[in-house]
């Protein structure tokens, strides 16, 4: 799964290797480490998890709300985290993993921002820095480095509760530390994590993760041009990201991603969109004949 490999070959891009902030779209480097403990040890998608207090997160998603101590499977988990973008699964799966076994999984999936993402932040986590205590939590964290970030995390973090009563959830209708407090990569890192994906979902342990990417389309695509469509998008105020994994119908694969970040206000989420769907529009389509283009 690690071996040396051909680079995706870009068909059109815009500032390919710039660096966002992903919003929920970083669970595919969770997805990612998934696939490669399958693969690589005697982990099952079968396997289950207690659903621990500890690890409770806020919404998007249903399993904040499942009573702690229900068993769930790692395919569970999976499948919501990808489907309806779960923060609680999300959680699970990244501390029953291990924090820097998603970390370890960056570089060989071609993240070439990785340091960005040290320490791989839970959501949380993320719910703690940016909405309690009006934030000041977040402040601080992003003025530390690497290792005092992980001190943190740890040690005052991780150790308040949380909850919807602790959590100003209003704090999200504008942006808040999108620069600096987030998940990054470019769209070139998300074409090399998609290809990674796919060629790790052709071992058998992990082939059923690439059913999982697949459960929820992100957008109306036409079956008859793409068979087979993988999704996950992210988005909070000022972050916007949506990622395809595409296979056409004559078995060639694609990815199109594009991501929008404004620091200061909202993005326009239908502007996005749009555009998106135009590129899995003509991206879809046949090319012409030759006798056409005359």
């Amino acid at each position: 799964m690690e071996a040396r490999r051909p680079k995706p070959e870009p068909l059109a891009t815009h500032e390919p290797d710039r660096a966002l902030a992903l919003g929920s779209a970083f669970k595919l480097y969770v997805l990612g480490a998934l696939a490669r403990e399958l693969v690589g040890t005697t982990r099952k998608l079968e396997e289950v998890v207690r659903l621990d207090a500890k690890w409770r997160s806020l919404p998007s998603g249903q399993l904040q709300s499942w009573p702690i101590d229900t068993p769930v499977t790692l395919q569970t988990l999976a499948s919501m985290m990808i489907s309806i973008s779960d923060n609680t699964a999300t959680d699970h799966l990244l501390f029953t993993l291990g924090r820097e076994k998603v970390e370890a999984v960056l570089g060989p999936m071609g993240n070439e921002h990785a340091n960005l993402n040290v320490p791989f932040l839970s959501t949380g986590e993320l719910f703690r820095l940016k909405a309690t205590e009006g934030g000041k939590l977040g402040d601080a964290y992003a003025k530390l480095d690497a290792a005092k970030k992980r001190e943190m995390l740890e040690k005052v973090v991780d150790a308040k509760a949380l909850s919807e009563d602790a959590v100003d959830i209003a704090a999200f209708g504008a942006p808040v530390h999108v620069e600096d407090v987030e998940w990054f990569a470019s769209a070139s890192d998300l074409c090399r994590a998609m290809d990674w994906l796919r060629r790790a979902t052709e071992q058998e342990a992990a082939r059923a993760l690439r059913g999982v990417l697949a459960i929820n389309p992100g957008l109306p695509v036409s079956k008859e041009a793409f068979p087979y469509v993988g999704f996950k998008g992210g988005s909070e105020a000022g972050v916007l990201n949506l990622t395809f994994l595409l296979r056409a119908k004559d078995g060639t694969w694609y990815v199109a991603t594009a991501g929008w970040n404004d620091p200061k206000a909202a993005v326009e989420e239908s502007k996005l969109t749009g555009l998106m769907q135009c590129v899995l529009y003509l991206l879809g389509k046949p090319a012409p004949k030759k006798e056409d283009a005359k």
